[in-house]
């Protein structure tokens, strides 16, 4: 089902589907990066069937340590997310791990596909579909985006999705790569407008995106 991500002007929730779709978002520092991440995490681990997977190579776990603290102080028999990463290298042990089972899983369970009358996995407790969640992307190497794209392309039909949260909407910040396969996207704040044109619509000065709209 489609997570909670804010309230509308009439009151209504917001929401965005991560089932389908990649999603990005992008705020600076402060905007509420951290606390929009928290609740979509926190949506996601009440599921039973998906595998969240969590990247923060901050260096101080500000995303991770929610999730992991009772786990890591002996209050529970496991993390309530199923793989953390804290470390560049961790990340890319993950990515690569996750790229090998997006290219097994089609072939793995093709008759299931088929008993299903689906071209895609269904997720079920059984066969969770997988998050993937992205914080402090300013800091990922080349190599590590590249494999974060390849997910974004190819992880659909998988049921792999990523969330990618970033400093900025600009190409350095959001390749166009990867933006082109995030159909689900959220500004927090900006610095200037070319960066709303950047992630939301770059023909908006031409009247397919109005500036009315955004009132906050």
């Amino acid at each position: 089902d489609p997570l909670p991500a804010g309230t509308a002007d009439d009151g209504s929730v917001s929401t965005v589907d991560i089932r389908q779709d990649n999603l990005v978002i992008v705020g600076q520092v402060g905007s509420g990066k951290s606390t929009m991440l928290n609740g979509l995490i926190a949506g996601l681990v009440q599921r039973d069937d998906v595998y969240v997977c969590v990247s923060d190579t901050s260096g101080e776990g500000r995303l991770l340590r929610y999730w992991t603290r009772a786990w890591a102080e002996g209050r529970a028999s496991r993390p309530a997310i199923d793989w953390p990463a804290t470390t560049i290298e961790d990340t890319e042990l993950m990515l690569l791990s996750l790229i090998q089972i997006m290219e097994g899983r089609p072939a793995d369970y093709a008759r299931l596909m088929m008993d299903q009358n689906s071209d895609k996995i269904l997720p079920t407790p059984d066969l969770p579909q997988i998050v993937l969640v992205l914080d402090e992307t300013n800091a990922l190497p080349d190599r590590i985006i590249d494999l974060i794209i390849d997910l974004t392309n190819r992880g659909r039909g998988p049921a792999i999705r990523v969330v990618f949260c970033a400093l900025e909407a600009t190409s350095a910040g959001v390749p166009r790569e990867l933006l082109k396969q995030s159909r689900e996207r959220i500004g927090l704040r900006f610095s200037d407008e070319a960066e709303i044109q950047y992630l939301f619509d770059a023909t908006w000065s031409s009247g397919r995106f109005d500036m009315s709209t955004m009132k906050h």
